[in-house]
């Protein structure tokens, strides 16, 4: 897949809407800011959360229908920020789910490197090559750890697509078909995130003024990418959600031609 294409389709595609995306953004910063307050005035963190959590969930799938619309050539209205009220409770579900299983890697890979550092404290009072032993299976560990977490991550990033492209489907099939969809893209979505790094280290130089441009660039990017992955998933899976075995079939057959 070609990410400079697909940035490129994502330039041509904002024309004429990011006013609309900017004033969305800057409410949207208004109400989370005004959110926050409330929050804050509660003093209860779990409450806080909650309450961070239900205002977030009630205008996210709301911009993320309109990243895809301006990814298909569509044009894009603000009050659309407020359409997508209906996925409240899936978006809630989704973000729980994702955000515990976030949490357990996070512990897990923190047991690790707290055990690592145990192991360095004590190097000296220990056995060098056990020592060395330890400390090159701790840091392999850690590392596994951490690009499992990646890879996690990437596996359902889909997510949010899927559930307003198939509002119908339930939280373990949106979560199954991100899980489907990404498993050969891995890499290619690793590279294509990590290529706007340093837009957003620029941006802080600019006091975030830069992040009004950059985060509707990636978001339609992001959606191209859906967009692209989704129509290359139902050329191989049918409308049942079955394999297409008259295709695989075809390409079999030219694969055993090609020995010939």
């Amino acid at each position: 897949m070609n990410n400079a294409k697909l940035k490129l389709e994502a330039k041509k595609n904002l024309k004429g809407n990011y006013q609309t995306f900017i004033f969305c953004l800057l409410v949207f910063l208004g109400l989370s800011g005004g959110a926050y307050v409330i929050a804050s005035l509660i003093n209860t963190p779990w409450l806080s959360s909650i309450l961070m959590l239900i205002f977030e969930s009630l205008f996210v799938m709301g911009f993320i229908s309109m990243l895809l619309k301006v990814s298909r050539q569509q044009k894009i209205k603000f009050k659309e920020l407020f359409d997508e009220t209906d996925l409240f409770l899936k978006y809630i579900a989704l973000a729980l789910i994702l955000g515990i299983i976030g949490i357990i890697i996070g512990f897990i890979e923190g047991v690790a490197f707290h055990s690592l550092l145990v192991i360095i404290s004590h190097y000296a009072e220990m056995n060098g090559v056990l020592a060395v032993s330890l400390i090159t299976f701790g840091l392999l560990l850690s590392v596994a750890i951490i690009m499992f977490g990646i890879y996690i991550t990437i596996s359902f990033s889909q997510v949010l697509f899927i559930l307003k492209d198939e509002p119908n489907l339930s939280i373990k099939e949106i979560l199954s078909k991100s899980f489907e969809m990404m498993a050969d893209y891995i890499i290619e979505y690793f590279i294509l995130v990590i290529s706007f790094i340093g837009w957003f280290f620029l941006g802080i130089f600019t006091l975030g003024l830069l992040y009004f441009w950059i985060i509707p660039y990636m978001g339609v990017t992001l959606a191209n990418f859906y967009n692209k992955i989704k129509a290359e998933y139902e050329e191989t899976i049918g409308d049942d959600g079955t394999e297409n075995i008259f295709k695989s079939s075809k390409e079999d057959n030219e694969d055993i031609e090609m020995l010939f």
